[in-house]
């Protein structure tokens, strides 16, 4: 990833400035953006199509065919993210370029297969084994207005981490649900009674803990098991943990996946935990790390400072 400007935002404007430059921002999301999205999703479309009458003929997809896919869902996403990335004004922008970034970059997951390789090609050798039809490409609706930005959110706010934590939660469960049930996984939040004050840009949060909770989901694909949301105060810092049950980090990669580009998963850009830490570390001055546990899977951990008017 590119050095990271000082500011993390453009320096404070009038509001009407605010709304103008993002208006501009919004126009460019619209006229390239999007278009390339529904592009993208065609090709996916004719793509997965060509699977089925794979899986009808042989019988079955095999690991080269399942492998084929998460490169094609990975190219899809890297196309999509050079679109956002040439979008001028986000130049000196870091904050509304990681936004943008994070939020498209999490379109191009859950758009492309529902977010799931693995889930879309369970659903074709289901189908062929029952001798039932072809099952229905499940692709999630475009919502344009959730794709562009929004001045609010480039204004940081004081607000209870907490609320992000269980939105992100319900957002994913009601996305994931068939997923989840069938693949016996589940999500347990644990957030004390006091409110964990801090001061960030919420929409920003939101999808760092959705990113932290997918890759957590991911791990654990194969087994199942439960993921752990917990939120704690320790001194003057929020702590937020993700702890999962998978298969853990390879020994001594747990930096090299925090940087840009690498990735553990099949079919993923690298982008998710590059743009996490560059949020937590760059615009909340926290930190940001993740590690395996001792009795296995790995814990994404969160830093944040408690709200001043909060801290004793």
């Amino acid at each position: 990833m590119d050095e990271m400007p000082k500011l993390p935002m453009i320096p404070p404007q009038p509001p009407e400035m605010l709304r103008q430059w993002c208006d501009r921002v919004n126009a460019h999301v619209r006229s390239t953006v999007i278009p390339k999205l529904v592009e993208l999703r065609k090709q996916f479309s004719d793509f997965a199509k060509g699977l089925e009458m794979i899986a009808l003929h042989e019988g079955k997809l095999h690991a080269i065919d399942r492998e084929a896919l998460a490169n094609f869902i990975q190219d899809l996403r890297k196309e999509l993210m050079e679109v956002v990335a040439a979008i001028p004004e986000l130049n000196n922008n870091f904050l509304a370029r990681t936004l943008l970034s994070d939020r498209f970059h999490d379109a191009g997951h859950s758009l492309f297969a529902n977010g799931s390789v693995g889930a879309f090609c369970s659903r074709i050798d289901n189908a062929v084994v029952s001798g039932g039809p072809a099952p229905v490409l499940q692709l999630l609706p475009l919502d344009e207005q959730k794709l562009l930005i929004q001045p609010n959110e480039l204004e940081p706010k004081q607000e209870d981490v907490a609320i992000e934590i269980r939105t992100a939660i319900a957002v994913i469960e009601k996305e994931q649900e068939p997923r989840l049930r069938q693949k016996n996984i589940t999500i347990k939040v644990s957030v004390p009674d006091r409110p964990l004050v801090v001061e960030h840009y919420p929409a920003m949060t939101m999808s760092a803990i959705k990113e932290l909770i997918q890759n957590a989901i991911d791990a654990m694909e194969s087994a199942g098991g439960e993921v752990s949301v917990r939120a704690v105060l320790e001194g003057d810092e929020v702590v937020i943990r993700i702890v999962d049950e998978g298969s853990g980090i390879v020994p001594g990669r747990e930096q090299w996946i925090l940087d840009s580009g690498n990735t553990m998963k099949k079919g993923g850009t690298g982008m998710g935990l590059a743009l996490v830490k560059a949020y937590v570390e760059k615009i909340l001055h926290g930190k940001f790390s993740i590690a395996n546990n001792p009795d296995g899977g790995a814990t994404a951990t969160m830093r944040i400072t408690l709200a001043k008017e909060q801290q004793l």
